[in-house]
């Protein structure tokens, strides 16, 4: 975050936390919706979360997740 220059009221400690909420939230939903498509949504929305925060270009038309 600091290499990036970002400047916000948030650790690199609580943006690691989230992450893990992000990813434990997703498999939680993904067992009650009887399927991973919930979940590849969630880590999509993290991914994109992600590189916008950090600016990271993405490579392609789309930077979709694949959990195969």
């Amino acid at each position: 975050m600091r290499e990036k220059g970002i400047d916000a009221e948030l650790s690199a400690g609580s943006l690691a936390l989230y992450t893990q909420v992000v990813i434990q939230g997703a498999f939680i939903l993904a067992k009650a919706k009887h399927g991973p498509i919930v979940a590849t949504d969630c880590l999509n929305h993290l991914r994109w979360y992600l590189e916008m925060l950090l600016s990271i270009p993405t490579r392609g038309k789309q930077a979709d997740l694949c959990l195969k």
